[in-house]
């Protein structure tokens, strides 16, 4: 269907390259759109000289920005138009084919307003529909500036009066926030070079706008394009108008990239500070363990001054045990009062019991020495086993030194 439509109205073929910016995408993955396309139509030789390059054609894609009125977190979107225009000069008058695009509820009103109010269509500029579409493309950069300069302002704000002596630093850790930084760097970078592309598609049109009119009536002086030409004059006007746009977008591109240095150095800090609580809690903990430890070190020497009693007492119970014998007894006086009697072989208790606990210690003693020198051979032993290995390395190392050297003397 769109071919046979080109074919009807003989449009060129270059304006399939801006019919590729629409359709159903994942994403815009061609932020700027393809350079303006104009081509004089050539008459043919039989035609009238007075006649020839009478005419012409182009095509251009813009970009702009327009309320969605579906959002509110971002209430303005990037939408794109495509324009193809032939202008041919008959005898009867001018004649232009418009094809409009996916144009603006704005743009399709002004234009369709502004062929009602023409009182002889043949006879007017054909440009001017074009400085129409500009006009009602380019009106909301404007408030959107403004909607992108309140928000990136808000975030800044955030930034200024956050806190890093606190537990909770920021109040941009959450990620959804720390992404909306983002997200405005990525869309005024896209804003950038959408300006860029619309500033040069105006200058093409300029250009082409002066070309044409100077080649098509340079025998009409009134007719042709200079100085007070008003064509040119809004022309350069929209020029200056997006450049000026573009040098604002370009001012709060970098008051974003400052607020995310900014946020950066202040979770450096914030965790620079999150760093000093943690080295802060591990010194308590290791004063807590260090104090852990000599109460480990205190149990430990009372255990072992209770087995030292256990060991001295425990060598005269078991020989009491065998012995069962009496070695301390009571009898009852003339007086009516007890009285303590040791027995008379009571001198074998301490014949027997205080060998016994001297064996005792001394078999423990030999036992602590025991297990001692068993973990100084393991630890002597760990490293021997590697030695081959390194002793090998050193040899082998001193062969290819002493190769190297014998080598150098000859």
């Amino acid at each position: 269907m769109f071919n046979a439509l080109m074919t009807e109205f003989h449009i060129f073929p270059r304006f399939k390259e801006f019919i590729l910016l629409f359709g159903s995408k994942r994403g815009d993955n061609e932020i700027a759109v393809p350079q303006l396309r104009f081509r004089r139509n050539v008459a043919r030789i039989e035609t009238p000289l007075e006649k020839r390059h009478s005419g012409f054609e182009c095509a251009y894609g813009l970009k702009y920005v327009d309320l969605n009125k579906r959002s509110l977190r971002n209430p303005w979107s990037i939408r794109q138009t495509a324009i193809y225009h032939q202008h041919a000069c008959k005898q009867q008058g001018n004649v232009s084919t418009w094809l409009f695009i996916a144009p603006s509820e704005k743009t399709r009103l002004s234009v369709e307003r502004y062929m009602r109010e023409s009182s002889n269509l043949l006879a007017v500029n054909p440009f001017e529909i074009h400085l129409i579409v500009l006009d009602n493309l380019l009106a909301n950069w404007r408030p959107y500036i403004i909607y992108l300069t309140e928000k990136i302002a808000e975030q800044s704000d955030k930034l200024l009066v956050a806190s890093i002596t606190e537990k909770d630093p920021l109040q941009l850790l959450n990620i959804e926030e720390r992404q909306v930084l983002k997200d405005f760097e990525d869309s005024l970078i896209d804003n950038m070079l959408i300006l860029d592309s619309t500033r040069d598609t105006i200058s093409s049109l300029l250009n082409n706008y002066l070309s044409y009119w100077h080649n098509c009536r340079h025998e009409s002086r009134e007719c042709e394009a200079g100085e007070n030409d008003l064509i040119m004059i809004a022309l350069q006007e929209r020029m200056s108008e997006v450049s000026s746009s573009s040098r604002k977008i370009d001012t709060l591109h970098r008051k974003v990239q400052g607020s995310i240095k900014l946020l950066s150095s202040l979770l450096d800090l914030g965790n620079g500070n999150s760093l000093k609580e943690l080295a802060k809690e591990a010194r308590q903990e290791n004063t807590t363990m260090r104090k852990l430890t000599e109460k480990s070190a205190q149990d430990a020497a009372a255990v072992k001054v209770l087995t030292m009693i256990t060991l001295i007492y425990l060598p005269a119970t078991v020989v009491s045990n065998f012995f069962s014998t009496q070695f301390v007894g009571q009898e009852q006086g003339a007086g009516g009062s007890n009285k303590v009697i040791v027995s008379s072989n009571a001198w074998l208790f301490a014949a027997v019991s205080v060998p016994l606990t001297l064996v005792t210690l001394a078999v423990w003693w030999l036992w602590v020495r025991f297990q001692a020198h068993e973990r100084g051979v393991q630890k002597r032993r760990l490293p021997s086993w590697r030695a081959p290995w390194r002793k090998s390395n050193h040899v082998q190392t001193h062969r290819d030194d002493n190769l190297a050297l014998s080598s150098a003397e000859k």
